[in-house]
């Protein structure tokens, strides 16, 4: 059986998700060039949330994305410090790559970040 204060946590998790905002719920993209972008959780949005996953799409007609780099954490082990930066197209040691690019073409893309609930996401375009 859930405890109060676990009950209390579900609720205040709801009341976040139904308001559309959240404690992390942010993410900084930097476009160095088409083979050097940085992403980061700023020290505000940090509280409650750790990099576990990200994703670049590239957006298409009807505003659909096509997975073009996928990055996760490997299970946990102990001393893993917690993310906040990742840099494309480097592969942190402690995360897997799913799908794999070397550069980004010229256009438009989504990010995906999971770390915390919900799932952080912004747009960002390559020149």
């Amino acid at each position: 059986m859930a405890s109060k204060a676990s009950f209390s946590r579900i609720i205040a998790s709801t009341a976040v998700l139904l308001a559309g905002c959240t404690a992390g719920g942010k993410i900084d993209v930097t476009v160095v060039s088409p083979s050097d972008v940085r992403f980061v959780v700023p020290e505000s949005g940090r509280k409650g949330f750790c990099l576990n996953a990200l994703e670049i799409g590239r957006v298409g007609n009807g505003r659909r994305t096509t997975p073009v780099w996928k990055i996760a954490a490997r299970p946990a082990t102990d001393g893993l410090q917690c993310r906040y930066e990742v840099r494309f197209p480097q592969v942190p040691p402690e995360f897997e790559v799913t799908s794999k690019a070397a550069r980004l073409a010229p256009g438009e893309y989504m990010v995906f970040v999971d770390g915390g609930l919900p799932q952080i996401s912004t747009s960002f375009r390559v020149r």
